[in-house]
């Protein structure tokens, strides 16, 4: 077993109090279902189906159970304590990294023949959604990744820059030609061919950022893709404050015979 702050409990010194005391003698009727300790140094009857123990040995025998279970409890509490002291303030990201060192603390919780099997479900519970909400937010990551590594995506994206920006430069060039309009007034019949002739470019421009603007969200989504999986982390990431807040809360019972 592990040595961790919580197991400070000697119980060797208080079972050795059992074989000090009973030197004492006095015949008593040996119990069915008592075991009772022997000095290794007080000699023993021969033919007698009594048996000698010291006057305080039996009173001392409960008083050291007791004492021995009492400080099965404190280990067993320190113990609970020291996993709270965990859970509290952790968030969800990292509920996972918390899991092996509380799986160690319940094995020497366990060692001490105490049932916790409602906390050891509860934990599980809680870390099996650990587990699932780290899975689901690996994969978001991994998907979101990929799509924008994604050739489609890529290609998508450059083409809308190269369209823009060809857009942008046919803007300019009808505002300059507007402007030669304005200063040359005298030359309004050929002016106005070439006019006539930059709009019907700068529609077709537009009609060709349009279409491109069209295509692009189908390669690009990755905002809807990111907003739909948000709101799913953030539901599970709500599953898992509400299990967490719920562990924190809990509360150990110990019931000794």
């Amino acid at each position: 077993m592990l040595n961790h702050p919580w197991q400070q409990c000697d119980f060797n010194s208080y079972v050795e109090i059992l074989a000090s005391s009973s030197k004492t003698s006095l015949t008593i009727e040996k119990p069915d279902n008592v075991q009772i300790l022997e000095d290794p140094y007080q000699s023993k009857p021969q033919d007698s189906s009594e048996f000698v123990v010291g006057p305080d040995s039996k009173e001392l025998l409960l008083s050291s159970k007791e004492v021995i279970s009492e400080l099965k409890k404190e280990f067993i509490m320190k113990a609970w304590a020291s996993i709270c002291t965990k859970l509290v303030g952790l968030t969800p990201n990292r509920a996972s990294s918390i899991q092996n060192n509380v799986k160690v603390i319940l094995n020497d919780m366990s060692g001490m023949g105490v049932d916790i099997y409602p906390l050891q479900n509860l934990l599980g519970s809680f870390f099996g959604l650990a587990t699932f909400y780290d899975q689901a937010r690996s994969a978001l990551v991994n998907k979101t990744i990929k799509i924008k590594e994604s050739e489609p995506y890529l290609k998508a994206k450059e083409h809308l820059k190269i369209v823009l920006r060809e857009r942008d430069e046919k803007y300019k060039e009808v505002s300059t030609s507007y402007k030669s309009l304005e200063k040359a007034r005298k030359k309004v019949k050929k002016l106005k061919a070439r006019r006539d002739a930059a709009k019907q470019e700068a529609v077709e421009m537009e009609s060709n950022v349009t279409t491109a603007e069209e295509e692009f969200p189908k390669y690009s989504d990755v905002s809807l893709v990111m907003k739909n999986a948000s709101k799913v982390m953030e539901k599970k990431k709500q599953v898992l404050e509400v299990a967490l807040q719920d562990l924190v809360n809990y509360k150990l019972y110990l019931d000794y015979p």
